[in-house]
């Protein structure tokens, strides 16, 4: 069966039928083409290409192009700006080779194989099979002329960033606890006063530091123990350790702990701790759900 052309009565209805699940399935404005186009994919069992025509595409690839474009376009006459808001469940935060860049976590797509690499990949297209990305590309205002320039150290830290945050984005957006849910909003902004132009570092270390409170306090209701109203991490990571629940959060705990002072400049802060606070409350998150915790 093939899909309605673009341009027919046929192809609206189908768009409209699949922005109301989407819509009912909670999948935010921005991230709706690309869940669009797998269901496409899916239900006429055809692939979907993203991204510009090159002098090498072949008759089908042009012809996937042209139809997830035409995906792409239904969206921007329907939603314009609201697609250009922050897409994909998470985004994290780290320095490339010196310069500071927040990346991106995309939702999962079927089957992807991540890659870091300096090579500029097409994006890929959506099918049913497995496809590479690279996740430099994942990087916000990044260029491919920048991404042949990367430092090999560079990558490294790309995909650790990425492999920190991809489990912890998972958690984060997929958890029914109505804390869990909080706790993600107080690591984007964390995220987001990392990467304000005024340095906002106390604030960042500040949010980094609600998203591990949050995430443990939930840790303990799940165990059925009620969670003490703190912001001593210490304290309620001693109660998840009296629930049973056992992991080893020294330095994660070192990195975060801060107080409210901090943000109002009391504690002065700077670039690499608000970094390493950002980093430490995702670790916490993965190392809670691998725990067993049902986060």
């Amino acid at each position: 069966m093939r899909p309605p052309r673009p341009e027919s009565a046929e192809f609206e209805v189908l768009m409209t039928t699949i922005e109301q699940q989407l819509v009912a399935d909670g999948i935010e404005i921005p991230s709706r083409p690309i869940f669009a186009m797998m269901e496409v994919s899916k239900q006429f069992k055809i692939q979907l290409r993203g991204g510009p025509r090159t002098a090498h595409s072949t008759a089908q690839e042009i012809k996937e192009i042209a139809y997830a474009d035409a995906i792409s376009e239904w969206y921007e006459r329907n939603y314009n700006a609201r697609l250009n808001e922050s897409p994909g469940p998470l985004r994290t935060a780290l320095l490339v080779d010196g310069d500071l860049y927040s990346l991106r976590i995309p939702w999962q797509l079927g089957s992807v194989a991540y890659v870091s690499t300096r090579e500029w990949l097409p994006s890929p297209c959506i099918s049913r099979g497995p496809v590479k990305a690279n996740v430099v590309q994942f990087l916000d205002d990044i260029t491919p002329a920048r991404a042949k320039r990367l430092s090999d150290r560079a990558l490294r830290d790309i995909a650790e960033a990425f492999a920190i945050a991809y489990p912890a984005a998972s958690t984060l957006t997929s958890s029914s606890h109505k804390l869990i849910s909080i706790a993600r909003g107080d690591a984007q902004a964390a995220v987001t006063n990392l990467m304000a132009m005024e340095q906002r570092y106390g604030e960042s270390r500040w949010a980094s530091l609600q998203a591990a409170e949050k995430t443990i306090k939930a840790a303990i209701e799940l165990t059925g123990a009620k969670f003490e109203q703190t912001h001593n991490l210490q304290k309620l990571y001693d109660q998840l350790t009296a629930a049973g629940i056992k992991f080893d959060a020294r330095s994660l705990i070192y990195n975060l702990q801060c107080w409210p002072s901090i943000r109002y400049g009391e504690d002065p802060s700077t670039r690499e701790q608000a970094l390493l606070a950002h980093r430490s409350s995702l670790e916490l998150v993965n190392s809670i759900r691998e725990t067993g915790v049902p986060l």
